[in-house]
């Protein structure tokens, strides 16, 4: 018997582990694969995103492709995949998968092909030092984004931000990031476990999940944690994201110039995030550019109260339950890890309440999950878009 549901195909950049990706992973494997027949492209790499789907029993491809620009067999390889296979709505994630996409959905007769969503999932950063590639392709995105069915951003200001790079944003909608409430939550017994692990009996543990990129905040992070200790702060620093090991020289550099190399645990691109954020009392997200941060959702669903710069959409994110700081000022984000770590235990605790409420309440996987099935199915039934 034929499958009738609607053939729904998601093509994205790579399948690595990151933000979009594991969104992307999130939103197959949930509720939808139960209402659409699914398939996956990556215009670049398979793993380890690719694996995970696949054993789900979903169909996924890598074309193989290099930084996301496809040579003409890449194209007429996705081209093929798009022409045999006939989706009714095509999901495109991330600026290289949209251009791609959208450029060859030109090249195929209207009558035949299927609703166009394209997702930016990043926010627009710093212009003057973004690659002339990364430019070139995010200028052609916007030219496209007129002809797209709807335009997703996870973030109200990475909406903002692309609009005023000439995007058209009449048909965008905001999905925010979702989090797996179950899979994140508090964890006393693996907390102690993972102390244990660590090294750390009774300091107070403050940590970072990011990998090693300027726009990631590192050297600020370092200077708060060097003014900590300069105030007298008995805590200990951890640092969890690719880069972030003692393979490092520019990162170890900085350590010891600030004198706390000695207190600072380099952790590296670790599995079991959720169990690693359960030890830390604070999490810090110090970043220059973001949209809406994904390791900030997580520590917040696991209980642990956060202080993230104001960018993106971080303090609609936290709200109440953390400090938001300016960006690249060191001083105030040492002066609220220090709020943080000075509140009695009642009230750290209350925080940590505070903080997963929030994610459970407005920012659930399911429920996010739910606003993308809802997406799909108004684009499908909508006549009236391009």
């Amino acid at each position: 018997m034929a499958d009738a549901r609607p053939r729904l195909l998601h093509v994205i950049t790579s399948l690595s582990t990151g933000g979009a990706e594991v969104m992307l992973r999130n939103v197959v494997l949930a509720a939808p694969s139960r209402e659409f027949d699914m398939r996956v492209v990556s215009l670049t790499t398979f793993d380890p995103i690719g694996s995970q789907i696949a054993r789900a029993g979903i169909a996924t491809h890598a074309l193989g492709a290099r930084s996301g620009f496809l040579s003409v067999d890449h194209w007429r390889d996705l081209r093929s995949h798009i022409l045999e296979w006939r989706p009714n709505l095509i999901h495109s994630w991330m600026y290289h998968a949209n251009v791609a996409t959208g450029a060859i959905l030109t090249t195929i007769p209207r009558s035949v092909r299927g609703k166009h969503i394209a997702a930016i999932r990043a926010a627009a950063g710093d212009t003057q030092v973004q690659s002339r590639r990364t430019r070139l392709v995010r200028r052609l995105d916007a030219m496209l984004s007129n002809r797209y069915d709807r335009l997703v951003f996870n973030a109200f200001s990475a909406r903002d931000q692309h609009e005023r790079l000439g995007y058209t944003v009449a048909r965008a909608v905001v999905i925010p990031n979702g989090f797996d409430t179950d899979k994140f939550q508090p964890k006393p017994g693996r907390r102690a476990a993972t102390r244990r692990e660590l090294g750390v009996v009774s300091e107070p543990l403050v940590g970072m999940i990011a990998r090693y990129h300027p726009v990631k905040g590192h050297r600020h992070f370092i200077e708060s944690a060097a003014h900590l200790m300069k105030e007298g702060f008995g805590c200990r620093f951890v640092l969890v994201g690719a880069g972030c090991d003692s393979n490092n020289a520019e990162l170890s550099q900085l350590l010891h110039r600030h004198g706390i190399a000695g207190r600072v645990l380099l952790l590296g691109e670790r599995s079991g995030i959720e169990d690693i954020v359960t030890a830390f009392d604070v999490v810090v997200c110090a970043s220059t550019s973001e949209s809406f941060p994904n390791a900030v959702g997580e520590a917040m669903a696991s209980g642990v109260p956060c202080v993230v710069t104001d960018v993106g959409d971080c303090a609609r994110l936290v709200g109440d339950s953390g400090w938001v700081v300016p960006v690249a000022d060191a001083s105030a984000m040492s002066a609220s890890i220090a709020a943080a770590l000075s509140l009695p235990q009642s009230a750290a605790s209350a925080r940590g309440r505070r903080a997963r409420e929030r994610i459970v309440e407005h920012y659930a996987l399911e429920s996010v999950v739910g606003h993308y099935r809802d997406l799909y199915t108004l684009v499908l039934a909508d006549r009236g878009t391009a």
